[in-house]
Parts: structure tokens; C-alpha cells; sequence
């Protein structure tokens, strides 16, 4: 499904269960999808009944039938609780992974008991016809080596992932190894993408485009997604695309042409002979056309016909070729999110306070943040931190809502006031009383590069997309995903974009404050209208 729901347990979770959580969401959401946290309810606990449609039998078991006004009801024992599992395919209890853990499990199982129980001493033959659900929950129950499972709840197919095996679900369910999945249950050890850190270039078709030939009439254009994380580990980027294309001739005149594009940045392009011979293409890959996820796209263009003819228009065959590469090179260790990036995607050290596994809406908080870094979720590492406690970490990293040791940091948050430098150490900005923003920054911690994240004010942004980091080493984050991007060394990315005679790069250069203070400026304005925004939404709550 486009939506799906990952179920956890109530209560705070234990580490290995918000490990498995954050793993597969980051990976569902790397897939396309848009996954959903869901609780696992219990007694005392409001559930949604709008979508439960009963049969005249159930409608007449009072465990069933406390479901049928429609709207919102709380769960009153957990016979009810039992028939709520058991309403799966009506509309109720819903869910597409369940994240194992012995509460769960014992929870829906003490559930269903209850159930039975108040079948039989309601009919016995209703306790006959729910015996065979009972049995299919019981069956259920993981057995042997199997950490990753297809369950079915009430008729409807789940698939149950153990917590202690976070890491290795999280690979097998990837884009590279999930289409192997063709089994009901697997034991899977490991499962990661390939290490590229001594390889020195790759086929193109890595990448996830399929070469060969299609035919082109005016206009036609091959791509290919990735993203640094998933295809390209070992800390390694690519510098240069060798691409290999031919095309045959065509009735016009005019030559075809092809064009090379990463991210919509134009690499470069070509005329081509049209005499169906292999022609190579090099383009440089510049530091500021590369994402978290990127789009390859090769665009060929036709003049469909010659002037002096009146033949029918007919497509001719253009082929993007196998022995197209990609050839790589180790990220830059640069400050900044780019330098960091293929580092959290070698081996990431995601580090959240303990206050987060109390709290688990903060799950979608971490996925998204991990999807925006380029995580490899099979291979990074969740740490944990005491509430308030400082943490060193041996390798690259995400900390979020925590404290790093050995930080120089140009961000200052203090409750709802947020302060950032440039690199000339200048105050950039210093405003208060925000919240509903965040902001991440790349840092190093000793010789390890990563990002830091926090929360400004009471309350976080709710991403309810994903969003991708750019270009810089500081970026203000809104529910809408980045709002304000910064570079604060602008002048030498501004220089590799525009050149050197730029005039925007020559005033950052030149100017003594005039660069910092027209983005201060900016940040400012926008901040300023979020905070206008929040006090007129308040008086629009206040008003009768």
C-alpha cells in the first residue's frame, strides 16, 4: 500500500523495538512509500469505528457491537479489544508490519482469549466459529529462525519483522533484495548493498536505468534514480558519467542531439553523427548538482523531418549503451551536508535521547531526518543517550535532540531562541520565541563528520513528506520541509557554480559583511512571518 501502517507496542518501547521501527519506515519511505506509526491500542484507549461495518451475527455479540455507532469509542475490556483485532478486514484494527516484541505478542493474545471466552459463555457455537481465527493467531506465533515473516490477523496478510533483527529486515526489504521475498517466512543473517570503496567506477545500469534502445521521434529521454545511500557505499561519489550512446539516421537533416542532466543541472551535450556507431559523452559531476537522491537523465532531441520533404514523421532508434560508467571517487571531506552524506550512508551512528523511545510520534521525526541524510538503514547504528548526557561518536553520525562532545558549532538553540554564525564568526541571526522549526547543521565531533538536528521552541515540525538536504552546512527546517538553506563558506560553492568572475561571489569576497548580513536579513523576514502567522492563528483559536 501507498500508506503503511507499522504497528508498535504501547507504552515506551525498549531500544530494540524502536531500533526495528525507524529501520523500516526509513526504508519504506527510500522506496516511495509514506509510512504510518501506529500504536497497538489497549483497554481504556480510543479508537476510530467510522470505517467497521458488521454483520447482522456479529452486530448481535456485545463485543462486536460496541463497534457499531460508528465514530470514536473506548475500548472497554478486552473481549472488545479481541473483537477489534478480529475486525481486521472490516475496518478495524489495522496494520501491514508489526514490529515483534514478547508485549505485542501476549497483549493480542490475552486479547483474543478474553474474546473467546465471552463467546462461550455467550453460544458455544459461536466459540466453535471463532475457533479457527484463535488458531490462526496462534499459528502466528514466530517459530524457529524465522525473523521475518508473512502473518495473517483476521484474514489479512501482515508481515512481521522481529526487533532483534532490525537491520537485517531493513536489507532484505530494500529495493536491491526485496523481489526475492517469494517465501512466507526467511531467516535472514545479512542483507546489505554492495561496498563500493575500492571500486573506481561502475555501469550506469547500477544505477537503476535499463540500457538499450528505444526509438525517438522528436524527443525522448532515459533516466535513472539513486540514491548516494543505497547504490553508492563505502563513502565514495561519482565524478564523471562516461556515457556510450549511438543512434541511427533519420529522414532530417539536422543531427540529433543529447543532453546530460543530474538534478536538472545541465552536465553538457552533444550532436550526434546519427551513423549508428558507439559515441562517448564525459561530463564532470560538480559538488553542487549531487542529493541524497538523485535523478540521472540523458534527453535525446530530433528534428522529426526534413523541410523539403512531405514524408509521414517516423520514430528512429537512439540506444543508451552497457558500457556507460560511473566513475567514482571518495566525498570530499568537507563540512558541509555533501561531505557528510556518503559518510551516513557508509555507516551512520543515529543517536536520539531516551525521552524519544517514550515518546512514539517521534519515530517519523527520525525516518524523516534519516531519508533527508542519505542513512543506509541496514547498516547504521541506533545509540541511545541518557536524558541530558553528551556522546562522542567513533564515526560518522545523525544526532537528533542530542548532545554531541567536541562540537564548534555555528547554531545556538536555547528553548525557542536561535542564533547562527558565520564563518567569520559574526552574528548572523539571533531570534526568539519560535517554535514549530528546526534546524540541522554539519559538524565534525574530534575527526568525525555528521549532522547535528534540534528542535527549536515547545514543538517540532510534522513532516508528513519527505525532503531531501542541499547544497550547505545549515538548513532551517519547517513542517514544509527546508525553508532557508545556507552555506556559510557560500563564497567558494558560489564560485564552483558561477566562476570566478561572478558578482555575487565577488561581494561575498570582497564585501566585509554585506553577504552574511543580506542572509541574515532574509532569515530573518521568514522567521518573522512564521511567528506573525503562529499569533494569528492563536487569535483566530481565541476569537468566539
Amino acid at each position: 500500500p501507498p500508506r503503511p501502517v507499522i504497528l508498535i507496542p504501547p507504552g515506551e518501547l525498549s531500544k530494540a523495538t524502536y531500533d526495528a521501527a525507524w529501520r523500516i519506515g526509513t526504508v519504506l519511505q527510500q522506496a516511495g512509500k509514506q509510512p504510518r506509526i501506529a500504536v497497538m491500542p489497549g483497554v481504556g484507549q480510543e479508537v476510530d469505528t467510522s470505517g467497521i461495518v458488521l454483520s447482522p451475527g456479529l452486530a448481535a455479540v456485545p463485543a462486536f457491537a460496541a463497534f457499531s455507532g460508528g465514530g470514536r469509542h473506548r475500548i472497554a475490556s478486552r473481549a472488545e479489544l479481541g473483537a477489534y483485532i478480529a475486525l481486521a478486514r472490516q475496518g478495524g484494527f489495522s496494520a501491514d508490519f508489526i514490529i515483534e516484541d514478547p508485549s505485542i505478542r501476549d497483549q493480542m493474545d490475552q486479547a483474543v482469549r478474553a474474546l473467546e471466552d465471552d463467546l462461550r459463555a455467550g453460544s458455544p457455537d459461536n466459540a466453535s466459529a471463532f475457533a479457527p481465527l484463535r488458531a490462526q493467531l496462534l499459528a502466528n506465533a514466530a517459530q524457529g529462525d524465522e525473523n521475518v515473516r508473512l502473518v495473517t490477523i483476521a484474514g489479512k496478510p501482515v508481515i512481521a519483522i522481529s526487533a532483534q533483527a532490525a537491520a537485517q529486515a531493513s536489507g532484505v526489504l530494500s529495493e536491491l533484495w526485496r523481489q526475492m521475498l517469494v517465501v512466507p517466512a526467511a531467516n535472514v543473517r545479512v542483507a546489505t548493498t554492495p561496498d563500493f570503496s575500492g571500486v573506481t567506477s561502475i555501469d550506469l545500469s547500477r544505477l537503476g536505468g535499463r540500457t538499450g534502445t528505444f526509438d525517438v521521434l522528436a524527443r525522448g529521454d532515459w533516466s535513472a534514480t539513486f540514491d548516494l545511500g543505497t547504490l553508492l557505499g563505502g563513502g565514495r561519489v561519482p565524478s564523471e558519467f562516461l556515457v556510450d550512446v549511438s543512434a541511427a539516421p533519420s529522414a532530417g537533416d539536422s543531427a540529433p542531439i543529447a543532453s546530460i542532466m543530474l538534478n536538472d543541472y545541465l552536465l553538457g551535450a552533444r550532436r550526434l553523427s546519427a551513423n549508428g556507431i558507439t559515441e562517448r559523452i564525459p561530463v564532470q559531476v560538480p559538488r553542487y548538482a549531487l542529493a541524497a537522491r538523485n535523478v540521472l537523465k540523458i534527453s535525446f532531441q530530433r528534428q522529426p523531418m526534413s523541410d523539403r520533404c512531405r514524408e509521414t514523421p517516423q520514430a528512429f532508434p537512439v540506444a543508451v549503451l552497457p558500457s556507460s560508467r560511473a566513475v567514482l571517487v571518495d566525498a570530499p571531506a568537507t563540512v558541509d551536508f555533501f561531505g557528510a552524506m556518503p559518510r551516513l550512508a557508509t555507516r551512520a551512528n543515529v543517536i536520539v535521547p531516551q525521552a524519544y523511545l517514550r515518546d512514539p510520534t517521534t519515530l517519523r521525526r527520525v525516518i524523516s531526518l534519516a531519508v533527508a541524510s542519505g542513512v543506509t538503514p541496514e547498516r547504521a547504528i541506533l545509540t541511545v543517550a541518557g536524558d541530558g548526557a553528551e556522546i562522542t561518536p567513533d564515526g560518522a553520525f545523525l544526532a537528533i535532540d542530542t548532545r554531541v562532545g567536541n562540537v564548534t558549532s555555528k547554531v545556538k538553540v536555547d528553548g525557542s531562541r536561535l542564533a547562527i554564525t558565520g564563518s567569520n564568526e559574526q552574528t548572523m541571526l539571533d531570534v526568539g520565541s519560535l517554535t514549530n522549526l528546526g534546524v540541522i547543521e554539519a559538524v565534525t565531533s574530534g575527526h568525525q563528520i555528521g549532522l547535528v538536528y534540534r528542535t527549536i521552541g515547545a514543538n517540532a515540525p510534522d513532516w508528513k513528506k519527505p525532503f531531501l538536504l542541499s547544497a550547505g552546512d545549515i538548513s532551517l527546517l519547517s513542517s514544509a520541509g527546508p525553508a532557508v538553506t545556507l552555506d556559510t563558506n557560500s563564497a567558494t560553492l558560489t564560485r564552483d557554480a558561477a566562476g570566478e568572475n561572478d558578482a555575487f561571489s565577488s561581494l561575498l569576497k570582497r564585501g566585509p559583511a554585506w553577504g552574511p548580513a543580506a542572509v541574515g536579513v532574509a532569515i530573518l523576514l521568514f522567521l518573522l512571518f512564521v511567528v506573525l502567522a503562529q499569533r494569528a492563528r492563536r487569535r483566530t483559536r481565541e476569537e468566539p
